[in-house]
C-alpha cells in the first residue's frame, strides 16, 4: 500500500499510527483504493469543524438580524439559513 501511495512503508506506518499527519493524497488514496468512506476517514474532524462553522454562521446570522433590513441582508440571511440547515444535518449524521 505504501509504495502504491508513493511513500515508504515506515512513513505510512507513522501516518497510520498518528505520529505524522496524513496528506490529502494519502487520505484520498485510502478512499479510492480501499473504498474507505470519507466519513470514516474524517468523522472526528468533520464534527469539530461542523460545530465551529455552525457557531460562526449563527453569530453572523444574529449580527445580520440586528442590521437594517435591505435586499442584500435578506439574500445573505437566506443563504445562511441554507448553510445552518446543512451544518445541523451534518452534525446529526456524525454524532
Amino acid at each position: 500500500m505504501a509504495r502504491t501511495l508513493g511513500m515508504t512503508p515506515p512513513t505510512l506506518s507513522r501516518v497510520e499510527s498518528g505520529i505524522i499527519p496524513a496528506s490529502i493524497e494519502t487520505v484520498l488514496g485510502y478512499h479510492l483504493i480501499l473504498d474507505v468512506s470519507l466519513q470514516r476517514l474524517f468523522g472526528e474532524h468533520v464534527l469539530i469543524l461542523t460545530d465551529t462553522y455552525l457557531k460562526n454562521a449563527e453569530i453572523l446570522q444574529d449580527n445580520l438580524l440586528d442590521e437594517k433590513s435591505t435586499t442584500s441582508i435578506h439574500k445573505r440571511l437566506s443563504m445562511l439559513e441554507i448553510i445552518i440547515s446543512r451544518l445541523q444535518e451534518l452534525q446529526s449524521e456524525y454524532e
